[in-house]
């Protein structure tokens, strides 16, 4: 399912890492990942550098910019926003 997501933007320009650069596209597919513990919620609050909604509180989420498997994005995004 990734890689025909992947033919439909495989037009856009790629970031130096290989990524697609989603800043000019008109969509681009993302994920949103609730994460529950103990009957909690894991929420942060968005940083004041990023584009969208900043300040706001929100759910781990980003781009799905490589055609590696969903889960793999899911944790890449966790470990990175979670453990600056």
């Amino acid at each position: 399912m990734l890689q025909e997501l992947f033919e439909h933007f495989k037009k856009l320009p790629k970031l130096p890492d290989g990524r697609i650069d989603f800043s000019q596209a008109e969509e681009a597919p993302i994920f949103l990942c609730v994460v529950r513990h103990q009957g909690e919620v894991l929420l942060l609050k968005r940083s004041y550098k990023v584009g969208f909604y900043k300040g706001w509180w929100n759910a781990v989420a980003g781009y799905i910019d490589e055609p590696k498997p969903l889960k793999e994005h899911v944790y890449q995004h966790l470990q990175r926003e979670c453990y600056p």
